[in-house]
């Protein structure tokens, strides 16, 4: 008797409804970060130039346009007394990319770049170099995200 009622048991148990397939859409990452209001500083750095007599610094700052959705972003650099700006527009990822500044191995250059997705990897972008006679702001690498 008690071999029929395990038996009945699995029997019943196996019997379910067919399960249908999960109409589930697969989990797609998106980026929470929304561009800034335009003005808005979204990265910058600052170090102190070395001069017995002045207190004077090398800044960059990276500010939000009114086209910082599509990647375009206002940078300003003061060296000492010095000053210049220029607009950079960061690669078209199909998400918005937040740039972030850090300092280069060069004393007097920051780099700025971005981090994609989950990828923790710092991606140069934009040059910074400054001094007393010059500063020069170039593009380092194109990148490419189809």
């Amino acid at each position: 008797m008690n071999r029929w009622f395990a038996f009945l048991i699995i029997l019943f148990a196996s019997c379910k409804e067919p399960q249908t397939p999960s109409t589930k859409t697969p989990h797609v990452e998106t980026n929470m970060w929304e561009a800034p209001a335009a003005n808005t500083v979204v990265a910058s750095y600052s170090m102190r130039i070395p001069d017995v007599l002045n207190e004077l610094y090398f800044s960059i700052e990276v500010i939000a346009t009114n086209e910082s959705a599509k990647g375009v972003y206002e940078v300003l650099v003061k060296y000492g007394h010095n000053e210049a700006s220029t607009q950079i527009t960061m690669p078209d990822a199909h998400t918005l990319i937040v740039p972030e500044v850090k300092r280069s191995t060069d004393m007097n250059a920051f780099v700025i770049g971005f981090r994609y997705g989950n990828d923790t990897t710092f991606r140069e972008y934009y040059l910074v170099n400054a001094s007393k006679e010059k500063t020069e702001m170039k593009y380092l690498k194109a990148y490419s995200f189809r």
